[in-house]
């Protein structure tokens, strides 16, 4: 029998709060976290402390902001794009002079 697999909600919940407070320029507030979401300001808050704690957020001021760790995966992509980018051209390069 093939293994099944589900959604975590919870997960959801609190991958849609990182990044409302990733992709937010400046640090942004629990209450307004909460409304754009779409969650209780409990839950936010809950996700908040947790995604805190982890060290994925930073609190500044009344507000929230994704923090160096949060970063650094978006550095490593980007980091990995160019290597392939630099393969891919490498690849093309050997092609055309064929």
């Amino acid at each position: 029998m093939p293994t099944t697999y589900t959604k975590i909600n919870a997960l959801s919940k609190g991958l849609a709060i990182l990044n409302i407070i990733g992709s937010s320029p400046v640090p942004i507030m629990a209450r307004d976290i909460a409304e754009q979401a779409g969650v209780t300001y409990s839950t936010a808050m809950n996700n908040i402390i947790t995604l805190e704690d982890a060290g994925f957020i930073e609190k500044q001021g009344s507000g929230y902001i994704g923090s160096f760790k949060l970063a650094s995966i978006w550095t490593n992509r980007m980091s990995y794009l160019k290597r392939r980018k630099q393969v891919i051209s490498d690849e093309i390069e050997v092609l055309e002079r064929e």
